[in-house]
């Protein structure tokens, strides 16, 4: 649709430079014959400008959209009026600045992105893409067509499932720590107490000297409990880590780190930074700790891999999380549901971070989560710092931070 509107601007444009002249370059619209009627009415604002980036056509459209007359813009040196004006109207505006520009000095490539204009006494606060390109043909070549689409219905519905997406999160979240709770409480606890009654029998049957072969399949029965409750612990953690709030995210990741290199024969090389004496918000451990679980979980059920890299670094005021594996990678275009990508960037937007996932087959696949911290979620972390966790054949987990 844009690459069409784009054209029809282009077309209009040409024509109208062509059986005009020239000079009707930086007169206002309504000045212009027919030939610019197709810009007048198109659902979109437009600035066309020409080869020395000057506003030589800006539609009714983009006059509302900014809340600028055309006469104040018409003829001005595009620019500068970036740099005066517009930006002071756009949230985040010296970022958007800085990509209209970059545009301008580089006239050679198509730019998309998104901002945001703020109210103010002759417009309303609302969401554009804005989508431009250099102009190539015609008597206007070397300069730029400009639209904006007005996409706030667009935005206001993704940020509506985005908190829908969160507060299921938030939902699940808390039935999971019900139902680890009530395996630890009820059937974790059952668990254990049949296991005891029969190894008391057991002893009781050892005491009195008796032979029989019940006996060994009473110790078949015993092992099959204790494997029992080993299961109910392991799903209990998988649920909700039960060391996480006591112990916090560093301590939490280094037992799963030991854990799934006893368990699936990986080198995982785990280093934490910056966080020795330092406790994270809830929120933040936890969902970290959910996408390093997922991450970990993706090597040993996709990746083939055999080494892992864990890296946790605190710098003031992100803390990164990076999962590197050597495995054979996947193409994401093709990467299905079952690898949780967009549950782990969904986790990562949740925090106000980012998500960057880089693969490729046969080159290891690479997570990367960066979430701000605020200075006043933190908290002293004694458990930190002090432990050493196995991690593989021959490897440990070491906080670099702490002396012995």
């Amino acid at each position: 649709m844009d690459a069409v509107l784009h054209g029809r601007a282009a077309a209009a444009v040409g024509l109208q430079a062509a059986g005009r002249g020239k000079e009707r370059v930086h007169m206002p619209a309504s000045a212009y014959g027919s030939e610019f009627e197709i810009l007048e009415v198109l659902p979109v604002g437009i600035f066309i400008l020409d080869r020395s980036l000057r506003v030589a056509f800006v539609n009714e459209t983009m006059e509302n959209y900014f809340g600028i007359s055309r006469s104040r813009l018409i003829g001005r040196y595009k620019p500068a009026l970036v740099q005066e004006q517009i930006r002071h109207i756009i949230q985040e505006g010296d970022e958007f600045a800085r990509r209209l520009l970059a545009s301008y000095e580089n006239n050679t490539y198509p730019e998309q992105f998104r901002c945001r204009v703020l109210a103010g006494r002759n417009r309303r606060a609302r969401w554009l893409e804005h989508r431009s390109k250099p102009i190539t043909t015609g008597p206007y070549t070397g300069g730029r067509s400009e639209l904006y689409t007005d996409i706030t219905a667009q935005v206001e519905s993704e940020q509506e499932r985005e908190f829908l997406h969160n507060q299921i999160m938030l939902i699940q979240e808390r039935e999971k720590a019900r139902l680890a709770q009530d395996l630890h409480d009820g059937l974790g606890q059952s668990v254990v107490a049949v296991k005891l009654m029969l190894e008391e029998l057991e002893c009781g049957m050892a005491a009195r000297g008796i032979q029989d072969p019940a006996c060994h399949r009473l110790r078949d029965i015993i092992s099959y409990v204790e494997r029992l409750s080993h299961e109910v612990r392991a799903i209990s953690f998988d649920l909700t880590p039960s060391m996480l709030r006591p112990l916090g995210l560093t301590e939490t990741i280094a037992w799963m780190v030991d854990h799934c290199a006893d368990l699936y024969n990986l080198t995982i090389d785990f280093t934490s930074h910056g966080l020795s004496h330092r406790r994270l918000p809830d929120a933040v451990e936890t969902q970290l700790f959910r996408i390093f679980q997922e991450a970990l979980n993706n090597v040993v059920k996709h990746a083939r891999a055999s080494e892992v890299q864990v890296r946790l670094v605190y710098t003031h005021p992100t803390v990164i999380l990076t999962v590197k594996d050597n495995g054979q990678g996947f193409n994401r275009n093709t990467a299905f549901e079952g690898l949780g990508i967009k549950s782990m960037e969904r986790r990562a937007r949740q925090l106000g971070g980012r998500f960057k996932l880089v693969s490729g087959s046969g080159r290891g696949t690479t997570v990367r989560v960066e979430v701000p911290v605020e200075e006043g979620g933190h908290g002293e972390d004694p458990g930190v710092g002090g432990r050493r966790s196995r991690t593989g054949p021959g490897r440990a987990y070491q906080d670099p931070e702490r002396s012995d």
